[in-house]
């Protein structure tokens, strides 16, 4: 059993977090969302999911966490700081949907058809640089209009 820290948003963050509750409930530690209004918020409301495991991003550094072992962001729309970076014991992993290094940032799917540049999706750790950690899995998908 692990235990891990979740960031998670939009409905690739929810499919993820749903994934997890259903499989893995054990490896939960909290589940961060941005604020009342997200679409993840609202799905753990509906589930009556455990309150206490639910942190908004505003309030997330107010808590004390130990023995974490990671902290995973699934489609999180917001830069992280080193605060955060130094939580878990093992690191912090990112889903990004470019096949790293190409496109990093925010508008990837605009800068991947100007650059034509390859396609696909990169889990990463997060280092100092945007989108720049060491990458630990990466898949090619083929695009086309």
């Amino acid at each position: 059993m692990r235990n891990n820290i979740f960031f998670a948003d939009d409905i690739v963050g929810l499919e993820c977090i749903v994934y997890l509750i259903e499989n893995k409930p054990d490896e939960i530690h909290s589940i961060i969302v941005t604020d009342e209004g997200s679409t993840v918020y609202k799905k753990l409301l509906e589930i009556n999911y455990d309150g206490s495991k639910i942190i908004f991003n505003r309030d997330f550094l107010k808590n004390s966490f130990e023995d974490i072992d990671y902290i995973f962001l699934l489609w999180w729309p917001y830069i992280i700081g080193e605060k955060t970076i130094k939580i878990p014991k093992f690191g912090v992993i990112n889903t990004h949907p470019s096949l790293l290094p190409h496109n990093r940032g925010k508008n990837f799917n605009f800068w991947n058809l100007v650059e034509d540049v390859p396609f696909g999706v990169s889990l990463h750790f997060v280092g100092e640089k945007i989108d720049g950690g060491d990458i630990i899995f990466q898949n090619k998908i083929l695009k086309s209009w």
